[in-house]
């Protein structure tokens, strides 16, 4: 019985000859690896290169090297670090110990060492290499010198790459990389344009002075692109760039010839909007080369949404509002908003930022407004740029203190910074003393006291000390309630640290007799009210001479209207680029990637009761 299985056993492996079943063997041994890299699998692929690393002893170094840049594609930066630190390169290796350097690069830039990664890399010869190392190599190279800050090195790297595609017969793919390195770059610093030899790259320096000067006026930018086309008729970016741009600056609609100004000219905001569409009004009244066509809806208590609609059917280009957050909100969330709209208030978040899909984006949604915690975020700036890590914070409990420490906090930790400690008042009572105290240990030393005292069992002289770990101190506060938490902090002989605070502690109309007790406080706030002895502007003047007896009320609103009107000519240039900056009366004023206006402020100090514009040398 066994001599017969044994037999069927032979019988079944070896099969009958007429079947000619063979095992699939890989046409190479790396086949399948490759296969896997190709389909995206790059885990897997670097796996398998592993395993052939070990089968295959003699091409080990080969399949290791394989198998780190599939490591690297598939973000797994541990285990590629291991293994390329297991390879040992050789001399006569050039090709080798070129891909060792560029992969070893690779993971510098993961590790946040961009220029230790441009040091590995800067002899290695891309003529000594494969067409995809060179990729890989050139690559690296422009976003290591993009993580140093030099976007231009950066464009020049991938310029050479596609060079080198079109060399190939490989059609370039790097067009809209090296334009977004480029526009983001200062190029007056680059010299005379006329040595620069590369291919493409004149014409790419040319393309981008014109982009930043031009693209808002959609007519000369079409008519100046059509004669750089006829000197490059063969550049890269005529086959997708160009067309894009000009879309771009179509779009740019600078000056729109209606705009509606959506305000709740009656209720609660009130006041408020009288004072934006006086300060709208004025600015409009003294543009004397733009004067579109005005049109004022009052938003309070009607649908916001059919105001909207109706001011677009009236023929509206542009819309600047609404006020309150509710309308905001409202307008934010429309799945189509058909005209440009410029928003007066700014919401935490936005579910559809309505930016269009193109290299720059254009906001179609735009938020503008005097949020408090644009003024935080620069107090803790100031506080990295004096060289201080360590703060105190007092400030009101409800919800105007609440958002404007965790503005403050999030800045000031995020660059480094520590709060040793925090306290709240309630605004509506006179008692500061108990969280002063607090805030400056005073109760802790004044238990150590007492316990002392009563240890010894006689009497002891007590002077409070104050606490020697805080740096400054940032107040929050209106001007009626700082005038009464600085003097708690003198009193407990915190005089000498530094103290910030925002706008909310200048009144806004100089009043040296009260204010005295803010002597010493510095603080941010906006142009139109700290100009120090610079003559204000003339539309400050026209204000005030206007409206005097309302002037007093809500200065900052009389700015931000006037800011609001600017804005609409200006915006086009925010949205080409974020560090491009318009000087306004509320602030320096630039455009984030979410479309948010955000403010830089000026700081001053209350001296004799009077803010004196500062001089800080702090650029945030």
């Amino acid at each position: 019985m066994r001599i017969l299985l044994i037999t069927f056993l032979l019988a079944v492996i070896y099969g009958c000859e007429t079947t000619n079943v063979q095992p699939e063997v890989p046409s190479t041994p790396d086949q399948e690896a490759l296969e896997l890299y190709q389909e995206g699998k790059f885990l897997l692929a670097g796996q398998e290169y592993i395993r052939l690393s070990e089968d295959f002893p003699a091409e080990a170094t080969d399949y290791k090297l394989k198998a780190v840049n599939s490591y690297i594609k598939a973000n797994n930066f541990e285990n590629a670090s291991e293994i390329l630190n297991t390879i040992t390169t050789s001399q006569t290796q050039e090709f080798k110990n070129n891909f060792h350097s560029i992969l070893k690069a690779k993971i510098e830039l993961e590790n946040g060492n961009p220029e230790l990664s441009l040091k590995i890399t800067q002899n290695i010869n891309p003529g000594t290499l494969a067409p995809e190392i060179v990729e890989l190599l050139l690559e690296t190279r422009a976003i290591a010198f993009e993580q140093s800050g030099q976007t231009y090195r950066a464009a020049k790297e991938l310029i050479t790459l596609d060079n080198i595609r079109i060399d190939l017969d490989h059609p370039p793919a790097y067009s809209m990389e090296i334009w977004k390195y480029l526009i983001s770059e200062s190029l007056d610093e680059i010299g005379d344009l006329g040595n620069l030899s590369e291919n493409f790259l004149l014409a790419w320096i040319e393309l981008t002075n014109i982009t930043k000067s031009l693209i808002t006026q959609s007519i000369q930018f079409r008519e100046t692109i059509d004669v750089w086309r006829q000197l490059n008729p063969s550049h890269p970016a005529n086959d997708e760039l160009i067309p894009e741009l000009l879309l771009i600056s179509d779009n740019f609609n600078s000056k729109p010839d209606q705009i509606a100004l959506l305000l709740p000219l009656t209720g609660i905001y009130e006041r408020y909007s009288e004072k934006i569409r006086e300060g709208f009004l004025t600015a409009w009244f003294n543009e004397s080369s733009y004067k579109p066509k005005i049109k004022i809806y009052n938003t309070n208590n009607i649908d916001i949404l059919k105001i909207y609609d109706q001011a677009v059917s009236d023929g509206a280009d542009f819309i600047v509002g609404p006020l309150d957050k509710e309308a905001v909100q409202k307008i934010s969330v429309m799945e189509n908003i058909p005209v440009r709209t410029l928003a007066l208030n700014q919401i935490d978040e936005t579910t559809n930022t309505h930016t269009l899909d193109r290299i720059v984006p254009l906001h179609q949604f735009v938020q503008f407004g005097l949020p408090p915690e644009d003024e935080a975020r620069q107090v803790a700036q100031r506080g990295i740029f004096e060289g201080y890590n360590r703060a105190l914070v007092v400030t009101s409990n409800d919800a105007f203190g609440h958002r404007v420490f965790n503005a403050f906090h999030d800045e000031w930790t995020a660059m480094g910074g520590h709060i040793l400690e925090k306290v709240e008042y309630d605004s509506r009572t006179t008692d500061f003393v108990t969280p002063i105290k607090q805030l400056l240990n005073i109760n802790s030393s004044e238990q150590r006291f007492t316990n002392l005292r009563q240890r010894l069992s006689r009497n002891l002289v007590y002077n409070s000390r104050l606490r020697e770990d805080a740096e400054f101190i940032f107040v929050v506060g209106t001007n009626l309630t700082a005038r009464q938490v600085v003097p708690h902090l003198r009193f407990f002989r915190a005089e000498d640290m530094p103290i910030y605070s925002i706008s909310s502690v200048y009144s806004g109309n100089e009043n040296p007799q009260i204010d005295s007790d803010l002597n010493g406080v510095e603080f941010v706030d906006i142009p139109w009210l700290l100009r120090g002895d610079i003559e204000p502007s003339s539309l400050a003047s026209q204000i005030q001479d206007n409206w005097d007896s309302e002037s007093s009320v809500f200065p900052r609103y009389y700015a931000f209207g006037v800011d609001a009107f600017r804005l609409i000519s200006n915006i086009g240039d925010l949205m080409l680029k974020t560090s491009n900056k318009y000087m306004g009366e509320t602030g320096q004023l630039y455009l984030t990637e979410e479309g948010k206006i955000r403010r830089n402020l000026i700081w001053a100090k209350f001296d004799k009761g009077i803010p004196v514009p500062l001089s800080t040398g702090n650029t945030h």
